[in-house]
């Protein structure tokens, strides 16, 4: 009677450190400024578990390790047309399964600063004129389309006619849990699946 009782006591504790292990909050947050060059930082739990950083060329700051030579095997060749269907196919479905992420995810932060400026003042008007009809419509289409953190969301476009150079700023954080990741990774392998069985 004690064994079943232990075995029953481990197996309950092994659930549910399967089921608080599934809703861990996962965060991606990309952020790009001038300066420091564009960032990809990834936390779980809030302890961040991946950082990238590209500089202005768009290489990365940390040291690469040299990669080894493969030695080219002979593959077979398939039609050029059936290539690109199944390329097709496979950007649709994850496409697809991306969207079918962003609407049950959050946008915890989405910071947007664009100041235009350059030397012609009429040309400086029409960039801030672009960069509103593109910013602002996708903001709205954002708050459509997923769940997001008005308090986090900032966007601040403007007009500097007394600087020659431009500011940009970008900081945007998507959060999710673990389960929601891996239902998206189910989600997509069903719809390969379909298209594998037509």
């Amino acid at each position: 009677m004690n064994g079943w009782l232990i075995a029953a006591i481990v197996v309950a504790a092994l659930l549910l450190f399967l089921c608080l292990l599934l809703l861990i909050p996962v965060s991606v947050r990309i952020s790009y400024e001038h300066a420091g060059g564009l960032r990809l930082r990834v936390y779980a739990l809030f302890i961040r578990v991946f950082r990238l950083r590209l500089n202005e060329e768009g290489k990365p700051k940390k040291k690469e390790k040299p990669k080894k030579k493969k030695t080219a095997t002979p593959k077979e060749k398939k039609p050029f047309l059936d290539t690109l269907s199944e390329t097709l196919t496979l950007v649709k479905n994850l496409l697809d399964s991306l969207f079918w992420l962003l609407e049950r995810a959050t946008l915890s932060r989405f910071r947007v600063t664009v100041v235009c400026a350059g030397e012609d003042a009429a040309a400086t008007a029409q960039q801030y004129g672009a960069v509103c009809a593109l910013v602002y419509p996708f903001a709205a289409w954002l708050q459509s389309a997923m769940k997001v953190n008005d308090r986090r969301t900032d966007l601040r476009l403007g007009c500097a006619f007394d600087r020659t150079e431009p500011e940009m700023a970008l900081d945007v954080q998507l959060t999710l849990s673990v389960a929601l990741g891996l239902l998206a990774l189910l989600h997509f392998a069903d719809l390969q699946s379909k298209e594998d069985n037509k």
